[in-house]
């Protein structure tokens, strides 16, 4: 799995992420970051928030099911108190 992309979102403060499964076969990917995540939402490309993501919220890392060559956009919201440290 190939973090391709991290940015400010366009309408916020989220972060985006982008990730791409490169192999043929569907694979569950772990997400880890030193700073907690106060929400994690899959999003389509345009940015829009889908669903949650389980285990994302207050947590430093999380999981994410990838088909085959999928690629995910995820709109990451860090604890505040990080905001104030990063």
């Amino acid at each position: 799995v190939v973090l391709s992309a991290v940015k400010q979102a366009e309408d916020g403060s989220d972060l985006v992420l982008r990730v791409f499964n490169s192999s043929d076969v569907s694979v569950l990917a772990r997400i880890e970051s030193l700073i907690p995540f106060e929400r994690v939402t899959r999003a389509r490309m345009d940015e829009t928030p889908l669903q949650p993501v389980p285990g994302g919220d207050g947590a430093r890392s999380f999981s994410l099911g990838l088909r085959p060559c999928e690629v995910a956009t995820l709109r990451v919201r860090l604890e505040p108190e990080a905001d104030a440290v990063a």
